[in-house]
């Protein structure tokens, strides 16, 4: 019994997921050449790299949309600082407590 509820709520919400990223659109193309750029342009990076991060941060933006995050601006931050931290490591000022 709980085992069939498990799978069921897993089935509903991979079906919001996918109907979040549906939504979404295209304009998560546009919204990760955003923030690659935005980046870029404090960091440079090569092209093996960028593609790394683009494939990255394609899959974290997606995670968020799935969740229900659709603000453009509030996902261009979290973006910006998960390739930060990605790529610069945390910030010791942080100690996450």
């Amino acid at each position: 019994m709980l085992s069939a509820r498990r799978s069921q709520a897993r089935r509903i919400c991979c079906k919001r997921g996918d109907i979040a990223l549906r939504l979404f659109g295209d304009a998560m193309n546009d919204l990760v050449d955003r923030i690659l750029t935005a980046y870029q342009l404090t960091r440079a990076q090569d092209g093996e790299l960028v593609a790394d991060s683009r494939r990255k941060i394609t899959g974290y933006i997606e995670s968020l949309a799935a969740a229900g995050q659709r603000d453009a601006k509030q996902l261009t931050v979290y973006g910006l600082a998960y390739l930060k931290e990605l790529h610069e490591g945390r910030d010791p000022r942080f100690t996450g407590c």
